[in-house]
């Protein structure tokens, strides 16, 4: 039984659509092309671009896009009745090692193996990780493949360029991003809270195509982490490593997320 994948598109973006293929065909991976939501063309009043408290700004049009674009995919998957699939943008870059993680997937899929997880990051990143490192990780680990193993996140994970994720989770996902409230990548980044397990490839072996990813056309998000600056910046800092040390041993895993 082959994993669907399932990457979105922007109708215009043939461009992407095209050296996306080239990179998926590559690796003898099958995907299918989804249109993705166009949240700069969303009609002015239709779409909650309202101040968020907890974001202390406005969704911006681009994330709203963003979401229902994968919304639309989840519900799909959820729908069709799908155990397992994987849901992927249009700028990344895959590892060389990718097809493995695929196939490995796949026969998973196929011998009808249980999951400890219910969303899979394939790539990954924090506020102290490049997506190069990925987000950490819990120290428990299983071999996926020679190269890659499955872990718990232990932290904030960040990027939902890339995930796999089973029809229990794409059934928690959506019930935990409406209504419409944060990025996409915080809905999974957040979603321990729903009842997601949340676990991810390390080392990602999916990251975005510097590329491409700097000139989104389906998110128009920009973010950034302000440096420790004062001594109590620096104490607070110190105490996210230490609690952090507590999580990658598997207490309190996901003491990292917040409601919303």
């Amino acid at each position: 039984m082959p994993l669907p994948v399932f990457v979105l598109n922007l109708p215009a973006s043939i461009e992407r659509r095209q050296q996306t293929a080239r990179a998926f065909n590559a690796r003898g991976v099958a995907v299918e092309f989804v249109d993705a939501v166009d949240g700069h063309t969303i009609v002015a009043g239709s779409a909650p671009v309202a101040y968020q408290p907890h974001l202390g700004r406005a969704l911006t049009r681009g994330e709203v896009g963003c979401l229902e674009s994968h919304l639309a995919v989840l519900q799909r998957i959820v729908e069709d009745g799908h155990p397992l699939a994987c849901v992927c943008e249009d700028d990344i870059r895959l590892s060389d090692d990718s097809a493995d993680v695929f196939q490995a997937l796949a026969t998973a899929l196929a011998n009808g193996h249980p999951h400890a997880w219910d969303v899979l990051l394939l790539g990954h990143h924090s506020a102290r990780h490049t997506p190069e490192a990925g987000a950490v990780t819990a120290v428990w680990s299983s071999a996926l493949t020679d190269r890659r193993q499955v872990a718990r996140v232990a932290e904030f994970a960040m990027g939902a360029y890339a995930y796999v994720v089973t029809r229990r989770g794409a059934e928690r996902l959506l019930a935990f991003a409406r209504p419409l409230r944060m990025p996409m990548d915080w809905v999974t980044g957040y979603s321990p809270v729903a009842g997601v397990r949340l676990f991810a490839v390390t080392p990602p072996c999916v990251t975005p195509d510097p590329t491409l990813a700097t000139r989104s056309t389906i998110d128009g998000r920009t973010s950034s982490r302000p440096q420790p600056t004062s001594l109590r910046d620096h104490l607070r800092a110190t105490a996210g490593h230490c609690w952090l040390g507590v999580r990658r041993l598997g207490l309190w895993p996901n003491s990292f997320v917040r409601r919303h």
